[in-house]
């Protein structure tokens, strides 16, 4: 049987800028939040937490809001 030209699923790359749902469930990425930032609070989160995976996502989105706090852009 050929071999499939498309890339198996754990061949597939992160996006390097996470999206967030919108609540009509469309994908958006943040306009002003600097992923370099943002992936520097989630890693300082990790290590306060002493280093327990699990928690990524959390992490990230935690990080992300504070970013944009900080930025003025989350009205939440």
């Amino acid at each position: 049987m050929p071999k499939s030209s498309r890339p198996d699923a754990t061949t597939l790359e992160e996006p390097t800028v996470p999206v967030t749902a919108t609540p009509g469930g469309a994908l958006v990425a943040p306009p002003s939040a600097d992923p370099d930032r943002i992936a520097q609070l989630a890693y300082e989160r990790f290590l306060e937490r002493g280093g327990l995976h699990g928690h990524d996502q959390e992490d990230w989105f935690e990080a992300e809001r504070e970013v944009r706090r900080q930025a003025g852009d989350d009205v939440a």
